[in-house]
């Protein structure tokens, strides 16, 4: 690790002495790093299955689902975009970490499996909703209560 990061000493001093927690520390660098590649695959087995269908079912797709069509030509620019942003957020969560990012490592031969990805992902949905002005919505029902519920029940004085 890069001695100019910003976990605290005593999480630096926990990871060096605990092998199991340096060991998922470095599992989900080594998810962070492969997110795009991940969801670039992802999207890439997803068209082959709908192009694998029968005529008579594909039909039945919606314009979006059928390679060579406009509507999934903007879609399929629209993920790899998204893809792309996202991991480029991954990324600078990994410097801030001092951790090298995706442009920084060769290839591997640690592949993260779909749990540890899933896990990726819950943590850039959550980000979207706690910082995104789209996320507003959600972030009122998850947080509102909560915050009317301190507001109610602990009283702040004069001090903070």
């Amino acid at each position: 690790m890069n001695e100019h990061h910003s976990l605290s000493q005593a999480y630096q001093t926990y990871l060096s002495h605990d092998k199991k927690e340096q060991a998922h520390w470095e599992d989900v660098c080594h998810a962070y790093r492969q997110y795009a590649t991940f969801a670039l695959c992802s999207w890439a087995n997803q068209c082959h299955r709908f192009d694998a269908l029968p005529e008579s079912q594909r039909r039945l797709l919606p314009p979006g689902l059928i390679g060579g069509s406009q509507e999934f030509d903007e879609r399929a620019k629209l993920f790899k975009d998204a893809a792309i942003r996202n991991q480029f957020c991954l990324d600078c969560i990994l410097r801030h970490a001092g951790m090298p990012h995706s442009q920084q490592v060769g290839p591997t031969t640690t592949i993260v499996g779909d749990g540890a990805i899933s896990k990726v992902s819950s943590v850039l949905k959550s980000l979207a909703r706690d910082w995104s002005v789209e996320g507003k919505g959600e972030r009122d029902m998850a947080y509102e209560p909560i915050l009317n519920s301190v507001m109610e029940h602990v009283s702040i004085g004069a001090g903070g």
